[in-house]
């Protein structure tokens, strides 16, 4: 019984190690280190499809008034999960390897602040930009 139940664990991990992935990157971002950007006046919001294979980056802005709008939204592929985060690909991405590849980013999970940053794949490993940190309060629907 104890091996059938260990067995079923191992089983199961990978499934809750991606849910849990969606579940830290979903959420309300701003960029704590520029004016424009930030959680009040030009947050980011990350969402998925029920499925985990789509998502969106949709950047709200408070530019024409006090009531924040969608400014734009930059829908993704999933590709796959890593031990650091996801990989995805931008629909009509413009940014293209050394080989003339689109780029494929990672948004990679960061605990301390609590937020994510940039990785591309056919960068160095350590090179990580544009972290944003999680929002405090309630998400914008």
């Amino acid at each position: 019984m104890f091996r059938l139940l260990i067995a079923a664990l191992f089983f199961l991990a990978p499934t809750l190690v991606v849910a849990a992935v969606f579940g830290d990157l979903s959420g309300v971002y701003g960029d704590p280190l520029h004016m424009d950007e930030t959680c009040k006046s030009s947050p980011q919001h990350i969402v998925f499809s029920q499925n985990n294979q789509r998502g969106a980056v949709q950047v709200y802005s408070d530019q024409f008034g006090p009531d924040l709008y969608l400014a734009t939204e930059l829908a993704f592929d999933l590709l796959r999960t890593t031990p650091g985060g996801i990989e995805i690909i931008f629909d009509e991405e413009e940014t293209h390897t050394a080989a003339g590849e689109p780029a494929v980013w990672e948004f990679r999970v960061l605990d301390d602040p609590n937020g994510y940053c940039w990785h591309r794949v056919d960068w160095p490993d350590k090179r990580c930009i544009n972290t944003v940190n999680s929002c405090e309060g309630p998400m914008i629907s």
